[in-house]
């Protein structure tokens, strides 16, 4: 199995950089258990999935020293500790022909015995790297993508008032997504403005929002990272409705309907939604 991180690929059958081991653990399992008082046992509580950490070994091999440590350099850099709370790094792996990816941070990175390999010109490795999201993605995202059906726009005369401007909603359009894999998966949607209060609804989830975008203006509703930001990644509070969680964006495997829907007179609005397919397992 070949992996990938931060575009550095190791694989068992080539140089310049081989991977000659690799183990991907166990899911750790977080148990809210509490002791029961003046009894034996303990009370169940809510069961969650925690880490898996991935131990694995690698190696460089070139003609000469200088070149295996500068290697053994792009190696370590591909294991610079991430600085954001929020952020975390894909590990791509390929298994049976197809491309998979899973999410986390890596970790521990020690060289062995480069030292003493380093006089024919060899470097070997060891690192972590911690899996903190259970799931295991497809490494090519799937979206779809709706304009919007533009409002009409007209003007109210009253006898002793000045004109006021009226505006309909406009249609909703309509789309299918497929989402394959086995297990339920993140969704995202983008909206991009002009428009107000837009809203999407894909399957069961509705992803509604309380403000309005001008022209140049887009809107990230992150299910995977529970993020609702700018286009440009800046935070923006208080555009997603009460009535969506981010908790509860997620889909399950099959074909479910898109609907978008939203004011805007120009036409020129839409909204993508997207997603990975995913499994519980490689």
């Amino acid at each position: 199995m070949r992996i990938e991180i931060r575009g550095v690929e190791l694989d068992p059958d080539r140089r310049p950089f081989l991977l000659t081991s690799l183990e991907t653990g166990e899911t750790a399992v977080r148990a809210d258990d509490t002791e029961r008082p003046g009894a034996d046992g303990v009370i169940p509580g809510a069961d969650r999935l925690g880490a898996r950490t991935w131990t694995i070994e690698a190696a460089t091999f070139s003609d000469d020293d200088a070149t295996a440590r500068q290697r053994m350099a792009t190696l370590t850099a591909a294991w610079e500790p991430v600085s954001s709370p929020v952020d975390l790094v894909p590990m791509r792996y390929e298994h049976e022909g197809a491309w998979r990816r899973v999410y986390g941070r890596p970790r521990r990175f020690v060289e062995t015995d480069s030292g003493r390999f380093a006089r024919w010109g060899a470097a070997t490795a060891l690192a972590t790297f911690d899996v903190t999201d259970p799931l295991h993605y497809a490494d090519t995202e799937s979206s779809v993508g709706l304009g919007i059906v533009p409002a009409s726009s007209a003007l109210l005369r009253f006898p002793t008032a000045p004109p006021f401007r009226w505006t309909s909603e406009g249609a909703q359009t309509v789309r299918g997504a497929v989402v394959g894999g086995t297990a339920r998966t993140p969704v995202t949607a983008r909206f991009f403005g002009p428009v107000s209060r837009p809203w999407v609804r894909v399957g069961g989830v509705l992803i509604q929002v309380l403000g309005n975008l001008a022209y140049d203006q887009q809107l990230v509703i992150d299910g995977r990272r529970a993020l609702v930001t700018r286009g440009d990644e800046t935070p923006w509070s208080g555009m997603l409705s009460p009535a969506t969680r981010l908790s509860d964006l997620r889909l399950a495997p099959g074909v479910h309907e898109v609907v978008y829907g939203g004011t805007d007179v120009t036409g020129t609005s839409r909204v993508e939604v997207a997603w990975r397919d995913a499994w519980r397992s490689l």
